[in-house]
């Protein structure tokens, strides 16, 4: 198994990506910039160290009900997935921030399929509008 998420990440991408992680009884937690959102889902799903294989929710997380321990507590509305996998012995949610004045989210449904229920649903709660990754295909992901 990887040492951290953030150095996983962080090595094999050669960016910067990880805003925050943490861990816990519940697994490993990692809050991004909803514009990785999609890059680091792939990547996730198919780096054989980690082979997280299932998205078993997607959770909206109101102002102040989750507290990243580093940064503090946001206003604004959050969305954590939360990921699983069958062959290794760990879970991985991921936290992105949502600017009410900017309610867009890159889709994952394309790597998760479950991730349009999920989706949809939010999208109806919040009036989120979900994008699918068009700049991500001209990079051949």
């Amino acid at each position: 198994m990887f040492k951290g998420i953030k150095n996983l990440i962080d090595t094999r991408l050669k960016q910067n990506i990880i805003l925050d992680e943490f861990t816990n009884n519940y697994g490993t937690f990692i809050k991004i910039d909803p514009s990785d959102l999609y890059l680091v889902v792939l990547f996730l799903k198919r780096d054989p160290d980690t082979r997280l294989s299932i998205l078993e929710q997607i959770i909206d997380l109101e102002s102040g009900f989750f507290c990243w321990p580093n940064l503090g507590i946001t206003e604004n509305l959050e969305l954590l997935y939360q990921f699983k996998s069958l062959k290794m012995p760990y879970k991985i949610s991921i936290g992105i921030e949502i600017d009410p004045q900017n309610p867009f989210v890159l889709c994952i449904k394309q790597v998760y399929k479950a991730a349009g229920f999920f989706q949809q649903d939010l999208s109806k709660k919040h009036k989120l509008e979900f994008e699918e990754p068009s700049k991500l295909r001209s990079l051949g992901i």
